[in-house]
């Protein structure tokens, strides 16, 4: 079976109503609940509290009716009722098994996301043997506010170690579909008991009748999926990267100590573990980076396991302007390097190492870039007169993203190309003008760096002529 298209890793889904049709018993115990306290039942205003936690509930329905005694009173004995009846009354949506089956068959990670409480949520994936299939649980007990607050799906997102773009979310009511699309999120409304619009009004990018429906639709995207490029542009223009604390610390795995390992017994080894920045979120032009050990993202690249880093470097574009036009420049990578060995690529890039951690949570990635240009090609920083973002790209395959800069150089072509003459990890620079840029990428396609090429494309697209990549 083919594996989750890109840019889908994971699938963040809603329980009730979702994946168990649960509603029906839900809505007897709010029923009896509000005649106890001679209020009629309103199925308008149950639908509306599909969502939120337990004691959410109970809290607007003593604000609308104005029930007497005290909220917490209440909500014990809602909740009471609710245990009762629910993990014995509840089944699966027609569909669900095989969804949650497909996902993993797919290598998918999956999160369910609910407002119930966990041991509710446990005792139903326990009965229908689904508990081992969820790589997170959040439920109503793991927030501070629940649905429609977006909390809980950025929390599933944090402990799955996907990106926003990586993340598909899955809801039937009003208020998860908030809490999903607030989130970040690409988000499905499940239109099983609403109109597709309510969904949408809600925030859903989307709508499905049913699970089988959308099975189909990972399906179609697979197909898509098959014929879309290997790096795709996140963003163009100015940036901001900040960094912080991973959230959601993990031990390192036996198999990222065996790999690591296995490396550095190899004659020559040349490998360091001083970190690396992993891109956690993007909002905009806004990024997020956590800094993880480098091994780990090592041996997620050597055993193409999803360990979850998402490796975030810099790659300079250095347009020299020592003849008027810019010329950009290559090099060859050399034989001993880990990741495409005498491959073309454009000149310096890097990983954000945890040297790069300012102290004022930015990423100075500047400074790593302009440190990469005097190790690689022996320029010194004060040549450059001007380092200017353009692109943020991601290599699907190789699970990394790149911060794009260009750096405006001038004096002589000779002076600038000498100094490859004293470092080793390139040979064979070469300067190529702009106007003979799409013929080398053409001429050149299978020994670029995929990430070179896609870079220099979008540099040459945001405009040479006025100097100002977009």
């Amino acid at each position: 079976m083919d594996a989750l298209p890109w840019p889908l890793r994971a699938l963040l889904v809603d329980l009730d109503g979702t994946l168990v049709d649960s509603l029906p018993v839900l809505y007897g115990v709010y029923e009896r609940f509000l005649a106890q306290h001679g209020v009629r039942p309103d199925p308008d205003e149950f639908t509306s509290l599909n969502g939120p936690p337990i004691p959410r509930v109970v809290e607007l329905l003593v604000e609308r009716h104005g029930l007497r005694g005290s909220v917490r009173e209440l909500a014990a004995r809602y909740q009471a009722e609710i245990e009762a009846c629910y993990v014995p009354g509840v089944q699966p949506v027609h569909g669900a098994a095989e969804l949650l089956a497909e996902v993993r068959a797919r290598g998918g990670r999956l999160a369910l996301v609910t407002g119930a409480a966990r041991a509710l949520a446990e005792a139903v994936l326990a009965r229908f043997g689904w508990g081992p299939l969820f790589d997170a649980v959040v439920c109503g007990d793991d927030v501070a506010r629940g649905k429609p607050d977006p909390e809980c799906f950025a929390l599933a997102r944090r402990r799955l170690g996907v990106l926003e773009e990586e993340a598909l979310a899955v809801d039937d009511a009003p208020a998860g579909v908030a809490a999903a699309h607030d989130a970040g999120l690409e988000t499905l409304g499940l239109a099983r008991a609403l109109p597709a619009s309510a969904l949408l009004a809600a925030g859903a990018d989307a709508t499905v009748p049913d699970l089988h429906a959308l099975r189909a639709e990972l399906t179609r995207r697979s197909a898509a999926a098959e014929a879309a490029p290997r790096v795709r542009v996140l963003h163009r223009g100015p940036l901001e990267l900040r960094w912080r604390e991973p959230r959601d610390a993990a031990a390192e795995t036996e198999l990222v100590e065996r790999t690591w390992a296995e490396a550095l017994a190899r004659p020559g080894s040349r490998l360091h573990d001083g970190g690396v920045c992993s891109l956690v979120e993007r909002r905009g032009a806004a990024l997020t980076g956590e800094y993880v050990p480098y091994r780990r993202y090592f041996a997620q690249r050597r055993t193409s396991t999803d360990l979850g880093v998402r490796a975030l470097g810099v790659s300079g574009v250095i347009a020299w302007t020592g003849d008027g036009a810019p010329e950009l420049l290559f090099a060859r990578r050399a034989a001993w390097v880990t990741a495409f060995p005498r491959s073309l690529e454009l000149v310096p890039s890097g990983s954000l190492d945890r040297a790069t951690a300012g102290a004022d949570g930015i990423v100075t990635w500047r400074e790593k870039l302009l440190e990469e240009l005097h190790e690689e090609a022996g320029v010194s920083p004060a040549a450059v007169a001007e380092v200017r973002p353009f692109a943020v790209l991601y290599d699907v395959a190789e699970r990394v993203a790149d911060l794009c800069a260009e750096l405006r150089i001038g004096g002589t072509r000779d002076a600038l190309l000498a100094g490859f003459a004293a470092v080793s990890e390139y040979t064979d620079p070469v300067l190529v003008p702009a106007s003979a840029l799409p013929a080398f990428l053409e001429r050149h396609a299978s020994e670029l760096v995929p990430a070179s090429a896609v870079a220099a494309a979008e540099w040459l697209r945001g405009g040479i002529d006025t100097g100002t990549p977009r």
